[in-house]
């Protein structure tokens, strides 16, 4: 399943709750992440960095990618993987190539994808609409908008034989 960027999520005692499906809208109450095969973008700091400390925790299989090599090294010495797969990959998400091998790579080193996260984002743009300029805006898009829709489409095709 793919999750909403914006849904409600809850870790208690190793279970994920109240997720909505981002397709369908159904609802998952509740549901283990252990072997779970989670891909998660924006991983290296953050609301990211977090969740990919506490996705490991519970045993879950990270894909993790972000722009930083120096914070994706520390985060990786600083995961508890117990018996986890995890596959990681520093670029900009604003590279649709990238995207498209990072998500491939995934799949098959994990075994499939279970679960994305689409959580990289950003704000660069700390202005008033008329001093934004139009490329900043278009950075802004391509980030925030165009590269979840790249990794939804290709984590749906990478979905589709499981």
């Amino acid at each position: 399943m793919i999750f909403r960027y914006d849904s409600f999520f809850m870790f208690r005692n190793g279970v994920y709750t109240r997720l909505q499906c981002y397709f369908c809208g159904s609802k998952m109450e509740t549901m283990t992440l252990k072997d779970k095969r989670i891909l998660l973008t924006g991983a290296t700091s953050g609301i990211g960095r977090d969740l990919a400390i506490m996705l490991a925790e519970q045993g879950a299989h990270l894909a993790l990618c972000g722009r930083s090599e120096d914070k994706m090294q520390t985060l990786i010495n600083d995961l508890s993987i117990d018996g986890g797969k995890i596959v990681t990959d520093t670029f900009s998400v604003t590279n649709e190539q990238h995207i498209i091998h990072f998500v491939a790579k995934a799949s098959l080193e994990m075994g499939g994808i279970d679960i994305v996260i689409n959580n990289a984002g950003l704000n660069s743009a700390r202005a008033n609409v008329a001093d934004i300029l139009t490329d900043d805006f278009d950075h802004m898009v391509a980030v925030n908008l165009r590269a979840p829709f790249i990794f939804m489409r290709e984590a749906y095709k990478a979905m589709q034989p499981q």
